[in-house]
């Protein structure tokens, strides 16, 4: 003979059916700690993208301002290069200046950036006391300051050759 099974539920039919009813509550939302878990792993991406951002911003400024420079060093060696060698430290420029597209400007007004000449020459490829070979440092800082506190953002060196 068959032994009946027992249930865990009650016998009755309405109790049976509440204890389902109070078991499918309980299983139906997150636990607290199913939430402070996923709110952690949340806050921890966040952060990781933001940190991306600021490392992505801080690469693009530096990359814009090395463009910004490397314009201004081209717009100066060319002028000095269009100049006659003899005048190159008779007659030496003074300053460039530049507003904030790297754009020359005629004068100090609206300048953003300065760049200043040092022309020093290069007794290395002199013949006798003919100068054949220019060392020209040029120091790019901000205008928006006073020669005396004006802080420098790059220093570049280029050659000028006589030519002929």
């Amino acid at each position: 003979m068959r032994t009946p099974i027992r249930s865990s539920l009650p016998t009755n039919a309405p109790d049976a059916t509440a204890h389902l009813a109070s078991r499918s509550r309980r299983t139906k939302g997150f636990t607290i700690v199913e939430i402070v878990l996923a709110l952690g792993i949340a806050a921890f991406s966040i952060m990781c993208l933001l940190g991306l951002i600021s490392a992505s911003f801080q690469v693009s400024m530096s990359s814009s301002q090395d463009t910004l420079m490397a314009s201004m060093v081209r717009q100066v060696s060319a002028d000095l290069h269009q100049r006659p060698f003899a005048t190159l430290t008779s007659a030496p420029p003074t300053a460039y200046y530049f507003d904030d597209d790297a754009h020359l400007l005629t004068s100090q007004q609206n300048a953003i950036y300065v760049c200043t000449p040092v022309i020093t020459s290069d007794a290395t490829y002199s013949t006798g006391s003919t100068v054949n070979l220019y060392q020209v440092q040029l120091t790019i800082s901000s205008a928006l300051l006073p020669a005396s506190r004006r802080p420098v953002m790059q220093t570049v060196h280029i050659a000028v050759a006589r030519h002929g």
